[in-house]
């Protein structure tokens, strides 16, 4: 899906999965996945940490994900909602992400569109008060 063809119920969507943080996310090596994020929690602004759980049997992989370097550059590292499938690249993982891969600290994972404006706000709180 491309940000730029987004219909008003894609967008309000998204507004309401927080930026498409609470869709869910695949991390995907060189378009292959190899793990599943999700359950986002809040951490100190702007960082958000994620479950993490590897869907790849590549043994090296596994072992490059447990080392500081893996995360600090992120190669051909790319995250795409599960939900919207849109792909995120401008992703930065906090320093200490390695020390425990059943969480992964990260900061910029969400869809970047605009902010709803008043009208898509009042529809929002509408759509919130029927759910």
């Amino acid at each position: 899906m491309d940000k730029s063809t987004l219909t008003l119920a894609q967008r309000l969507r998204i507004w309401e999965t927080d930026y498409g943080r609470t869709a869910g996310w695949l991390m995907e090596l060189r378009g292959h996945p190899v793990a599943i994020l999700s359950d986002p929690k809040p951490e100190e602004k702007p960082w958000t940490s994620y479950r993490f759980a590897p869907v790849t049997q590549d043994v090296k992989l596994l072992a490059a994900m447990k080392t500081e370097q893996f995360w600090k550059e992120l190669n051909g590292i790319t995250f795409r909602s599960r939900e919207f499938h849109i792909e995120v690249t401008d992703v930065v993982a906090a320093a200490s992400t390695h020390l425990d891969l059943s969480r992964i600290v990260l900061r910029g994972l969400a869809i970047p569109i605009e902010p709803p404006n008043f009208l898509q706000q009042q529809m929002l709180k509408s759509r919130k008060k029927r759910a």
